[in-house]
């Protein structure tokens, strides 16, 4: 179903060419989750989407759900694979896409994220990554949580433990990807996210719009539920970038960005 912020994007079309935004969906027997999330790509109604889903070879329903929307994906597998990370590495790698993201099988984008994401990256070339407003959905998909104040991220903020950074809504250029090592950290299972954002970091800054992007479903079988898992992982890998950072002769280290604001087309850096 066409969605209001289609024509918002027809408008940004006609202003210019939209850039690529490539889109990876990890899925493995989430068939229960998978369509709601799939329904908020598309229905973003973005001219220049390539989605691609990695399947670790679901037994539930999840195939039946790909096929039903075959038509409109890039790419898409479904066989035993080395896991979530490991897919999203292959799907990153396959993309072509000047943007990239992934979205879990069970997390949803806000309507006009991608509208508002490329207009960010379109008209401002200093942004290589960036991150919404955090905020979460409840099992059933509906709005449970938006985060009090908008979290503004720095090397040395990260570094400290200061601030956090959900997945869920962070865009980047692939030229940040690529100079970064076009990989993730397969030995870590749970916090591989936390490491790419600090190779990241090494190299650019990460900007913070204050916009509802994506958010993350609360549920009984997220993996993120073993806090003790994460913060050993997480603990690691601070302390190997605390170290990196400690032997750097000029280390890469800006301030924070002020915030990214959106006033209807107008974007406010």
């Amino acid at each position: 179903m066409p969605h209001p912020q289609a024509d918002r994007v027809r408008q940004v079309l006609r202003d210019g060419e939209l850039p690529r935004i490539t889109v990876v969906t990890p899925s493995f027997n989430y068939g229960c989750y998978l369509e709601a999330c799939l329904d908020s790509i598309l229905s973003q109604n973005y001219p220049n989407l390539e989605l691609l889903i990695l399947d670790g070879g679901s037994t539930d329903n999840t195939v039946e759900i790909i096929k039903k929307y075959e038509k409109h994906l890039s790419f898409w597998r479904s066989a035993p694979d080395a896991g979530q990370y490991s897919a999203i590495e292959e799907g990153l790698n396959r993309g072509s896409g000047e943007i990239m993201t992934w979205l879990n099988a069970d997390d949803k984008f806000h309507p006009g994220a991608f509208e508002k994401v490329a207009r960010i990256f379109s008209q401002h070339a200093e942004v290589e990554w960036l991150m919404g407003r955090p905020n979460s959905f409840d099992e059933a998909g509906r709005q449970k949580h938006v985060h009090s104040y908008l979290p503004l991220n720095s090397r040395a903020k990260y570094l400290s433990d200061e601030e956090f950074i959900q997945q869920e809504g962070v865009f980047w250029r692939r030229a940040l990807w690529q100079r970064s090592g076009a990989f993730i950290d397969r030995e870590l299972p749970l916090a591989a996210d936390l490491e790419l954002w600090a190779r990241f970091f090494r190299s650019a800054r990460l900007f913070s719009v204050d916009a509802l992007i994506a958010g993350f479903r609360d549920h009984p079988l997220q993996k993120s539920k073993d806090k003790a898992g994460y913060t050993a992982e997480a603990n690691r890998v601070l302390a190997r970038e605390r170290a990196l950072f400690a032997r750097e002769a000029r280390p890469y280290s800006p301030p924070a960005p002020l915030p990214i604001l959106l006033d209807g087309d107008k974007v406010i850096l």
